[in-house]
């Protein structure tokens, strides 16, 4: 694997947005890093602790020709334990369910099948025979 890329300690910065616009002056920074930045539920913990930053090339996971994003991420799952996330065209719990059971991701993200059907989680999490997952004071609202 690359070594650490950058080191940004608590005090390197007076906040972290200023962080974030110097880095993307040289460096492209995905968006679900922007979002974690600015959510101010994450300001105090982020800015009380040191952030290690790798950079990490295709060709270090032992890539010679291109090939598909399912498989760099499976190698670099394989060689690092760092926690990855995933969104995007998720449609159902069932899908959801899939990608974390083989791998593929830790954390799904699901947004815009969850904005346009609230109940998605309960549902699908009926369909699957998952019990109790309804607090009992709120359970009369979804029989």
């Amino acid at each position: 694997m690359e070594k650490k890329w950058k080191k940004i300690k608590p005090t390197s910065y007076k906040n972290l947005k200023k962080c974030l616009k110097e880095l993307k002056k040289k460096y492209y920074i995905s968006f679900w890093i922007e979002d974690i930045v600015k959510n101010k539920k994450n300001k105090i913990l982020i800015t009380k602790k040191t952030i290690d930053l790798y950079r990490i090339k295709v060709s270090s996971l032992g890539f010679k020709k291109p090939t598909t994003l399912k498989a760099i991420y499976k190698k670099f799952k394989e060689k690092t334990s760092i926690i990855t996330r995933t969104s995007g065209l998720i449609t159902e719990i069932k899908q959801a369910n899939k990608i974390v059971q083989k791998g593929s991701a830790d954390l799904i993200a699901i947004g815009r099948s969850f904005i346009s059907n609230p109940m998605l989680i309960y549902k699908g999490a009926k369909q699957m025979k998952i019990k109790n997952i309804i607090e009992p004071q709120y359970k009369r609202m979804f029989d």
